[in-house]
């Protein structure tokens, strides 16, 4: 692995409002703080970094839709063909008509 650090990554992010451009600029502020931490740990201290934050917000939550309250309780499996935001949408769907 080479010791070079003027390395930079470009990403082009298309952003449709003023919200979205934003919340961007907070992250990419954000990270840039984080790359001397980063790069100060080791590779295992970094896994573990990531690992920790790959779910910030508690999974499971509670959804009101008016007169209703609906528990979700996250469980993942391998072989789903549904994303998350597919199922919260079917199950709303369901709960609204």
């Amino acid at each position: 692995m080479t010791e070079n650090k003027n390395y930079r990554i470009t990403h082009i992010i298309t952003t449709h409002t003023d919200e979205e451009y934003e919340m961007i600029q907070a992250i990419l502020r954000d990270n840039e703080k984080k790359i001397p931490l980063l790069e100060a740990m080791t590779q295992e201290e970094r896994i573990e970094h990531f690992r920790r934050g790959l779910y910030p917000q508690d999974i499971n939550f509670d959804m009101d839709f008016g007169s209703t309250v609906l528990h979700v309780q996250s469980k993942f499996t391998k072989s789903s063909a549904d994303s998350i935001p597919d199922k919260v949408q079917r199950v709303s769907q369901k709960i609204n008509s």
